[in-house]
């Protein structure tokens, strides 16, 4: 480690005991310890590029443990994996007090961690021969063309067996949007109006509270605006046609010619009450002279 990059505080540079360690090993963080909300909760397996499964798909275990052959309900699915009902290897993690359930006392709970959709297979309902509904596994699905899907609202791929691309999987209902929960606002109570703008000459937020609703010293206020962003915010000028050039240079032209008639007069006149006034002079004087003589 050099000198250079050790603080001028640090006791190291005091003592002049620091020396390069090359190859340095890099702590390891032990698989004992909790993870932070969720983290090492991730299915372990190759990357999940495409999700098969979604909430609701009742699913069946074939990995080797003790969920082998368990067959539950996906609750959550995502590019970690999926989130099985009892099943999947049990993870640590270190939760908020704020997320805290009823009778809850620690902040690290163990639960179920995601698990790979390789692990796992579909199980489906389909009509038999005789007519009955029967439970079946399917061992491997592919994804097919895009379809818009009306309950979801968005184009989805369809699924279909391998093999048997005529047998198509349908997906399975979307679940019911949550409009209720322990730190949600009910609607009567968001949608009451509480003021009421009684002067404009007041404003609706007292200026004692601003500070309270924004970044005081937030690095995007600015006292002043910069040439850029003068120029992004001044809108353009829209060019002009040939007529209306023409009629610009004609009003100049008229507004010169009237300018030029008016100093004109006004220096006739001006040449006139001189002349006038020099006389006036010229003839008192004269009248003086033959008085004195």
């Amino acid at each position: 480690m050099s000198a250079r990059f050790i603080p001028r505080y640090s006791r190291l540079r005091r003592q002049g005991n620091f020396k390069r360690v090359a190859n340095m090993p890099r702590p390891k963080s032990s698989d004992h310890l909790p993870a932070f909300m969720g983290e090492g909760a991730n299915a372990e397996g190759p990357e999940i590029k495409n999700l098969l499964y979604r909430p609701g798909d009742l699913v069946q275990v074939i990995k080797e443990g003790p969920d082998y052959g368990k067959i539950s309900q996906i609750y959550e699915s995502d590019s970690r994996g999926i989130a099985i009902e009892n099943a999947g290897r049990e993870v640590t993690t270190v939760l908020p007090k704020v997320y805290w359930r009823d009778g809850q006392s620690q902040y690290a709970i163990n639960h179920r961690g995601f698990m790979h959709p390789n692990d796992v297979r579909l199980v489906t309902t389909m009509q038999g021969e005789d007519g009955e509904l029967v439970k079946v596994a399917v061992n491997k699905l592919v994804l097919g063309e895009y379809y818009w899907d009306d309950r979801y609202k968005q184009r989805l791929p369809r699924r279909y067996v391998v093999n048997s691309r005529g047998l198509s999987i349908p997906w399975p209902d979307p679940p019911a949007p949550v409009t209720e929960g322990n730190y949600a606002t009910s609607y009567d109570v968001a949608r009451e109006r509480t003021f009421y703008v009684t002067d404009v000459t007041i404003p609706p937020v007292p200026p004692i509270a601003l500070d309270s609703l924004r970044k005081k010293f937030s690095r995007n206020r600015k006292p002043d605006l910069t040439e850029d962003e003068i120029m992004r915010l001044t809108p353009p000028k829209m060019p002009l046609s040939e007529g209306k050039k023409a009629y610009l240079v004609d009003q100049a032209a008229k507004a010169r010619e009237a300018l030029t008639r008016e100093e004109s007069g006004e220096t006739a006149a001006l040449q006139e009450r001189t002349a006038k006034f020099l006389a006036e002079r010229l003839a008192k004087f004269d009248a003086q002279q033959t008085a004195s003589s």
